[in-house]
């Protein structure tokens, strides 16, 4: 199962209970001013909202490092362009799967 989920990064006790009990948790991460071009090309939630959320991350970056360690992918590079799935799913269960 498959959780995607942009939560708050005060959230990220519940995200560490769920991995105690399980749960193999990722961080999707990539250049974060694409990302704020394709967030906002989607006009679906404003700007402002996603600004906020990115200040929070980086406010909490040193606990969410710490917790996800190499579990980190990059998901959007810096020409906008996504990590192809095939590409994410070889870096999460690795190229022998």
């Amino acid at each position: 199962m498959i959780l995607d989920w942009g939560y708050p990064p005060a959230f990220l006790p519940l995200i560490e209970a769920l991995h105690e009990a399980g749960v193999v948790a990722w961080w999707f991460d990539g250049d974060h001013g694409a990302a704020r071009r394709s967030f906002t090309r989607r006009g679906t939630v404003s700007t402002e909202a996603f600004d906020r959320q990115m200040a929070a991350i980086a406010s909490a970056w040193p606990e969410l490092s710490a917790f996800y360690g190499s579990r980190v992918v990059t998901a959007i590079r810096s020409d906008g362009s996504f990590a192809d799935p095939s590409e994410l799913f070889a870096q999460i269960f690795g190229a022998d799967c």
